[in-house]
């Protein structure tokens, strides 16, 4: 997945949202910025959904759904989430995707000095406008991007 690819045909999104609906607004944010970022990409895009609510509004979307992963104990532990990995990064070394993103959510701490923390498409292709990674101080680093969803 650190392979540099010079010509992107295909991209492969990691959609994370939960299997009921008793996280307030949390399932209709991710859906909704994973929507706005699948409709601004100049390129095809795959989704691997994490969660029943992610899979069914991207299925109502008529996304192209590759793979689904529902009902996650509330404390995934490590041989949970290898299947989620292992078709991300087998996608990738197969060439089904040229870059793989991943959407999930912020972790806001008001006493942190202002940074944001996670929330992160973490790739060096992330945006399509405008990226920019917010290093300590709040001075932009070019050449390192990093999106919040």
């Amino acid at each position: 997945m650190l392979q540099h690819r010079d010509k992107i045909q295909r991209v492969g999104l990691v959609l994370i949202t939960g299997d009921k609906g008793l996280c307030g607004s949390y399932n209709h944010n991710m859906i909704q910025k994973a929507w706005h970022f699948i409709s601004e990409s100049p390129y095809p895009v795959e989704l691997i959904t994490v969660g029943k609510r992610g899979r069914d509004a991207m299925w109502r979307f008529r996304q192209k759904i590759v793979a689904e992963f529902s009902n996650l104990p509330p404390q995934p532990g490590v041989l949970d989430v290898a299947p989620i990995a292992r078709t991300a990064v087998q996608g990738f070394i197969s060439g089904q995707f040229d870059v793989v993103y991943l959407a999930h959510t912020a972790l806001s701490i008001p006493w942190s000095s202002g940074r944001r923390s996670g929330s992160s498409c973490r790739s060096s292709r992330c945006n399509w406008k405008d990226a920019a990674r917010q290093a300590p101080g709040g001075r932009t680093q070019p050449g390192r991007r990093r999106v919040y969803l």
